[in-house]
């Protein structure tokens, strides 16, 4: 065999050599990312589609800070709690000072406002208050309905019925309610566990 035809051969394997060394690792690289990531990968394609995680929403967290901790306000039943006092486990402020500061504003208003507040009344206080719409319809107002603190209620146009209803924001007292309820429940359970002792 000549010395030009024993190159090629050389060449020949050292390139095929090359290419299956080249795809082992590609095959190794897919493999780790697919162990990684947790996800499948199918023929042909190289990526992994991610497992979707589970988090605890901001929306749906009520903030309660250690029992063993200064950040409660006295639990003394004799003393009386301010509306910002309970609103701070809603929007605490040391992590969300706006929406603590627009919900209290708002849930006082309100309060004040006990048959409701429409929309037009509720515009005129935003403004007032320099509080963003977007703030309020998109974050303060949907948190505060869904602990309880506030409810929506449709009620019918007195003046022109034809013209259906309107939303209107009223106090609600749904948030105690559930927690009463909470409460109440372990402290039974607290008290059965230590009387079957």
């Amino acid at each position: 065999m000549g010395t030009q035809s024993i190159f090629s051969c050389s060449i020949t394997i050292c390139c095929k050599l090359l290419f299956r060394s080249r795809s082992i690792i590609i095959t190794k690289r897919c493999e780790t990312q697919n162990y990684k990531y947790g996800g499948k990968i199918s023929k042909g394609n190289d990526k992994p589609v991610p497992v979707k995680g589970e988090t605890l929403k901001s929306k749906e967290s009520l903030f309660f800070p250690s029992v063993q901790s200064d950040d409660w306000p006295s639990i003394d039943g004799d003393i009386r709690w301010d509306l910002e006092d309970v609103i701070n486990h809603i929007f605490p402020e040391e992590y969300q000072e706006r929406s603590n500061e627009y919900a209290s504003k708002l849930v006082d208003y309100v309060l004040s406002n006990p048959e409701g507040v429409d929309k037009d009344m509720l515009s005129d206080f935003l403004e007032k208050e320099g509080i963003p719409s977007s703030t309020a319809y998109n974050v303060v107002i949907p948190k505060l309905v869904k602990f309880g603190i506030l409810q929506r209620e449709r009620e019918a146009v007195e003046s022109d019925p034809g013209r259906g209803w309107f939303m209107v924001l009223k106090p609600s007292n749904s948030f105690s309610s559930h927690l009463e309820k909470l409460a109440k429940e372990w402290k039974s359970i607290f008290k059965t566990a230590l009387k079957n002792k």
